[in-house]
């Protein structure tokens, strides 16, 4: 009787935990920050949860790759965050990355995972060494690429090359640009 009943509650702690599973899996989809679920997972002994992932340890996928120059990391933040609000799932560096993972190897996960890759444009982004390979990159593998200027500025090099022949959001205030940036991503999507 009593292994019974032993065998009874462990059916029950493992179906509590696979329904708080499926829970964060259902949250993280709906983009939801669980602050509290790496506690939560230990007292149940759940698997694990892998940051911006599901539990099994792969990488739920983004909308949009937000790419830019360390400069401008403010008003990718502002575009990241806007952009989030119009419920498009973004992926920008170093936010979404986890702690200790290559940079690079993350930047072309990232990006594989994405349908539209948006690039902060400045004085600065030609100056860059990662944003000229992350649009390369991005064309390579066919994303859309829509390029959002925070000033007049002229491309040279390898990113002339890539976003000379691209309509690009320009000369208006911020919140009109990432308004008209969310509806670009909303039909393209």
């Amino acid at each position: 009787m009593l292994g019974l009943l032993w065998i009874g509650c462990a059916v029950r702690r493992h179906r509590v935990r696979r329904a708080v599973q499926r829970a964060f899996v259902f949250m993280r989809k709906l983009g939801m920050q669980l602050w509290w679920h790496a506690v939560l997972a230990k007292r149940l002994r759940v698997p694990r949860l892998a940051r911006g992932g599901f539990i099994d340890g792969t990488t739920m996928a983004s909308d949009v790759f937000i790419s830019y120059a360390t400069v401008d990391r403010e008003f990718a933040n502002d575009v990241c965050a806007q952009l989030e609000t119009e419920r498009l799932k973004c992926w920008i560096a170093p936010r979404d990355m986890m702690p200790g993972e290559d940079w690079s190897q993350a930047l072309v996960r990232a990006i594989d995972s994405v349908s539209v890759v948006v690039v902060v444009v400045s004085s600065e982004t030609s100056r860059s060494r990662h944003v000229p390979r992350e649009v390369e990159q991005a064309d390579r593998k066919g994303k859309v690429i829509i390029p959002i200027h925070v000033e007049d500025c002229d491309l040279s090099g390898q990113l002339a090359y890539y976003l000379d022949g691209i309509h690009a959001i320009r000369g208006q205030s911020r919140k009109d640009s990432v308004a008209e940036l969310a509806q670009a991503i909303h039909t393209t999507l």
